[in-house]
C-alpha cells in the first residue's frame, strides 16, 4: 500500500479530514509501531578504532541493541571481557572502563566495530504540497495496521 492509499482509506471514512491532518497522524502511527515494535534494524562501522573512544550516532538512530568489536581474525571480542562498556549522552556513544584504569584508546586487540541499533522511519511530510508516492517503512502486511490505528484515533 503507498502512502496516498493510505491517506484516501482514512479521507472516505473522515472526509472531513485534510490531507496534511491525515498525513500527520499516519506519521505518529507509523513512527509509534516502528518504536513499538523495533522494527527497523540498520549496522554501521565504527570508524578510526584504533584512535577513538567516543562517536556521532547516526540521524536515523532510535535505541542500540548490539555493540560488536571483532579482532584482526575477525573473531568476535566481549566488550566487557575487554573492561569495557558504553554510555549514549549528546547523541554520541562512548566507551567508558569498567576497571580502575582509565580509558583512553580501544585496546590494541580490537580491529572493528560495529553498532546494531533500531532506526527511525522515515518522516511522511509533503513535499511541495504533494502527498508522498512512496510506501511505509514497514512490510506491506503492516500497513493496515498503522491506518487502522489512526481510524481509531478518529472513531474515538
Amino acid at each position: 500500500m503507498t502512502i496516498l492509499n493510505a491517506v484516501e482509506q482514512i479521507k472516505d471514512v473522515f472526509p472531513q479530514l485534510g490531507y496534511n491532518q491525515i498525513l500527520l497522524m499516519l506519521d505518529d502511527a507509523h513512527k509509534e509501531f516502528v518504536s513499538e515494535t523495533k522494527f527497523l534494524k540498520e549496522e554501521g562501522g565504527l570508524s578510526d578504532i584504533s584512535n577513538n573512544i567516543g562517536w556521532a550516532l547516526p540521524d536515523d538512530f532510535l535505541k542500540i541493541y548490539d555493540l560488536r568489536f571483532y579482532d584482526t581474525d575477525n573473531k568476535p571480542l566481549n566488550i566487557h571481557d575487554l573492561g569495557m562498556d558504553f554510555d549514549i549522552e549528546f547523541n554520541k556513544i562512548f566507551l567508558k572502563s569498567i576497571t580502575s584504569t582509565a580509558l583512553t584508546a580501544v585496546p590494541g586487540t580490537v580491529a572493528s566495530g560495529f553498532l546494531h541499533y533500531y532506526k527511525k522511519p522515515t518522516t511522511l511530510a509533503l513535499s511541495s504540497g504533494a502527498i508522498p508516492t512512496g510506501s511505509f517503512d514497514v512490510d506491506d502486511r503492516f500497513d493496515n495496521y498503522i491506518v487502522d490505528r489512526v481510524l481509531q484515533r478518529c472513531y474515538a
